[in-house]
């Protein structure tokens, strides 16, 4: 008898979740239920931001902007001319604003206008150039309390402050001033604090700085990692950011002389920061080769050659400014942050997973089939008090929405290979099942490696409740490779049953005897006992 074992967040995480969320320690739970809005037409979603009637996404490559309504109804605002929109912000009057790439504009579409006709030639309403800061990136935008608008920018990494024009005078754009000079080559995110400073992140050197309201900058922390992607703010002051080292990364760094300063610098950090965390060994010792292709302009990702540390870090900055290190990913690279309700949410690529930050617990709350979630957003429609979450993803480009009160969900265990034929005994589980909730089961076979026509249809869903926790597999027939399906169901939020492991036993069938190898021995040789003794 043998036994097909899951008991772990890396056995669970080669399944397939619905709805369901897996920790570090390998249990699975009920999780917020993400549903595909809406598929875009275009083939990259580069930015997104809450809008009163939605949200509105920043496209490429045709620079883009479109209303992603509630109900699923996409409609092009505007486009730009140029062909990436990194940076999409809307005011509280509805007014939408948008940072081109390259060659990098800032565009205000009114809200008036969103509800214009199309013209003749049926192109939708235009957008007015608002402020032009001659830079080749616009990164974020982000509105003070004042009014003013942030617009973060590369390749020169300067930060400028846009102020209003005088009522009346919209059509003359906004007035900008240079805020800060970075002295890196990208200002990539920006975070405002409640008691009105800034965080803003860098690209080049990664470097967490705070900004007070006069532009008065203090450098928080050097990461290891070249770029900080995303900062949010949480609770009590405290913020988030996501220091990163990918190829997949958007911002194009440029490559450093053929030297060894660069990577003992790159050693120097990592050790330093290894040595502020504890030195837990997680940096790793893979050799990562980065090959630039094309001219110097052209993205190659921000991973330098040589760094062998993990592709994300997430950052715990406290109200002091002291910043820490919250977790490690080793093979995804972060897009967005937000905090929302009580908890930090962080979307990945390559494999579009999102996850959650429960205290120091980092939680995978569901995988989706597109490669990157590069927008995590507030959803208002069902409560102001209380929004549920949403998120925009790439490669495809699409938009999704959670219920959190939606308590169900599902999970299908990867296909298990007994080698051979075999015959498959029993099921158990290990977890728990609060009172009105519940955990049901099916299971399938079949001879193809692949699930297809030809394996088993799935057997009915049943429940185990006994004080064993296991079904008799009587009814799925004998085949080399088994699934098991898990149906999750609980009638409140506040309880949700729990999976922390699962067994299935089997028998291999007995084969026939195969001969593998024949020997004919020489002319007069004979086999005898190890312990043979010729005087006996």
């Amino acid at each position: 008898m043998r036994l097909f074992r899951l008991q772990s967040q890396q056995a669970f995480l080669r399944g397939q979740l619905d709805g369901m969320s897996v920790d570090s320690l390998g249990t699975l739970r009920l999780a917020p239920k993400a549903e595909r809005l809406t598929a875009l037409a275009e083939p990259f979603v580069l930015s997104a931001a809450p809008h009163p009637d939605g949200w509105v996404v920043g496209t490429g490559n045709s620079g883009k902007v479109l209303l992603v309504s509630r109900d699923g109804t996409v409609k092009e605002l505007f486009a730009t001319a140029e062909p990436e929109v990194f940076a999409v912000w809307v005011d509280q009057a509805g007014n939408v604003f948008a940072g081109s790439s390259p060659n990098g504009k800032v565009y205000r579409f009114a809200a008036a206008a969103k509800d214009a006709k199309p013209d003749a030639a049926g192109k939708p309403a235009s957008a007015a150039v608002w402020f032009d800061p001659k830079q080749t990136y616009i990164w974020q935008l982000l509105g003070t309390g004042d009014g003013d608008l942030l617009v973060a920018t590369g390749t020169q990494g300067k930060l400028f402050r846009v102020r209003p024009p005088a009522k009346g005078h919209a059509a003359d754009g906004g007035k900008g001033e240079v805020m800060w000079d970075a002295g890196d080559t990208h200002v990539r995110s920006l975070a405002l604090l409640p008691n009105g400073d800034l965080l803003a992140g860098t690209a080049g050197e990664g470097r967490i700085v705070r900004l007070t309201p006069k532009g008065q900058a203090r450098t928080l922390f050097d990461a290891v990692e070249p770029e900080v992607v995303a900062i949010a703010a949480g609770a009590d002051g405290t913020a988030w950011a996501a220091a990163v080292a990918s190829e997949a990364s958007q911002t194009p760094l440029v490559a450093p002389a053929a030297t060894a300063a660069p990577a003992a610098k790159d050693q120097s950090k990592q050790e330093q920061q290894q040595g502020q965390a504890g030195g837990d060994g997680d940096a790793g010792d893979a050799t990562v080769e980065v090959t630039a292709v094309g001219g110097a302009g052209q993205p190659a990702g921000s991973r330098p050659p040589g760094f062998g540390g993990p592709r994300s870090e997430l950052l715990r900055i406290d109200a002091s400014g002291a910043v820490t290190t919250a977790a490690r990913l080793q093979d995804d690279t972060v897009h967005s942050l937000l905090w929302l309700g009580d908890r930090l949410w962080v979307g990945t690529g390559l494999e579009g997973k999102l996850f959650s930050l429960r205290g120091t617990d980092l939680v995978l709350e569901g995988d989706v089939q597109e490669r990157q979630v590069m927008a995590l957003l507030p959803d208002h429609g069902r409560s102001d008090h209380n929004p549920s979450l949403a998120f925009a993803t790439t490669n495809a480009a699409a938009f999704y929405t959670t219920d959190a009160a939606r308590r169900e969900g599902g999970y299908t265990s990867p296909v298990l290979d007994a080698q051979q034929i075999a015959k498959f005994g029993s099921f158990r589980w290990m977890g728990e099942q609060p009172p009105g909730s519940s955990l049901r089961f099916a299971f399938r076979s079949g001879i193809a490696a692949e699930p297809d026509a030809t394996w088993s249809p799935w057997t009915s869903a049943r429940a185990a409740d006994g004080p064993g926790r296991e079904i008799a597999l009587t009814g799925v027939p004998s085949g080399r490779y088994f699934q098991w399906m898990l149906e999750a169901k609980a009638d409140s939020t506040e309880a949700s049953p729990q999976l922390a492991g699962a067994e299935v036993s089997y028998l291999q069938t007995n084969l026939a005897p195969r001969i593998t190898q024949l020997e004919a021995m020489d002319p007069g040789q004979i086999l005898v006992a190890f312990n043979f003794n010729p005087g006996g």
